[in-house]
């Protein structure tokens, strides 16, 4: 396993037991929802780390910790195989799941991989994925770090086929400038935005401009965070129909997603889950 003892004590020390092995990282998969319709039409792949308590260690925490431990590329392996493997497995059994996408967020240390491209189009190219399946979000806070070596690998990842996805959208300063210079095909607005629109005229202002601006630059746009039935109303009757959140569902393990896909499908009686769909792990 890439998780190493030294990595889980310097996330949880001092509470970590002694002689206790790691507890290994686990995926979640978030749906992506037409709202309009209700069918998911994407989900994103997250990590979770579980601590030696049970205690819920977040990326913000624990993605530092394999940065600084010098193991990105060995979670980097893991998790692309992981999602690879999940998307096969679906597409083996649902033939295909129409064109199901998985989301996969890439920090600033992957972003400096030169190598990054090709590990990720052999990794499609192992499993049999469609590089066309799998969206890279990317946010400008990842950018910033090596504006130059970002823009490289973005367009090479461009031209081999992935699309590209700026998330949180609208909480940095460059925002703008990244649409007009990078081959982003899609733009998720930032959840801080999305919780208030009711509330807040600004908020609200600034989500309706963000969706008329990418409407004109011909991006799909995504609102994260939607949490009611009168946030999802406010979005659809701003032209804003691709939504995630917790209103919708809640990150699932895989076992849990299958059913949904299946319901997505008019002939899913056809496709019955004879088939164990194995989680990521």
């Amino acid at each position: 396993a890439w998780v190493s003892e030294s990595m889980m004590s310097t996330v949880t020390a001092p509470a970590m037991p002694t002689n206790s092995p790691p507890p290994p990282a686990t995926a979640r998969l978030k749906p992506q929802v037409n709202a309009v319709t209700g069918d998911i039409i994407g989900l994103e792949a997250l990590t979770r780390w579980s601590g030696f308590e049970g205690e819920i260690i977040g990326p913000d925490v624990f993605m530092k910790v394999i940065e600084n431990s010098g193991l990105i590329s060995d979670f980097s392996a893991w998790l692309f195989d992981s999602v690879f493997k999940q998307m096969k497995l679906w597409h083996d059994i649902l033939k295909p799941a129409g064109q199901l996408s998985i989301s996969i967020n890439l920090s600033a240390k992957q972003l400096k991989n030169k190598e990054l491209t090709s590990i990720i189009k052999d990794k499609c190219q192992e499993y049999g994925v469609s590089p066309a399946c799998i969206i890279l979000e990317i946010t400008e806070t990842a950018i910033i770090e090596d504006p130059k070596q970002a823009t490289t690998t973005l367009q090479a990842l461009n031209e081999a086929g992935f699309e590209l996805s700026l998330d949180d959208f609208g909480t940095g300063y460059s925002s703008l400038a990244y649409l007009r210079s990078m081959p982003f095909q899609s733009v998720k607005i930032d959840k801080s935005f999305i919780q208030d629109v009711l509330d807040d005229n600004d908020d609200a202002e600034i989500v309706s401009t963000i969706i008329s601006l990418a409407k004109r630059l011909r991006l799909k746009v995504i609102a994260e965070g939607v949490s009611s039935q009168a946030i999802k109303a406010w979005l659809i009757d701003n032209s804003c129909n691709l939504h995630q959140g917790f209103y919708f569902y809640k990150p699932l393990p895989p076992h849990e997603v299958y059913p949904l896909l299946l319901s997505n499908r008019k002939d899913k009686d056809l496709y019955a889950p004879s088939k164990k769909t194995e989680p990521l792990s």
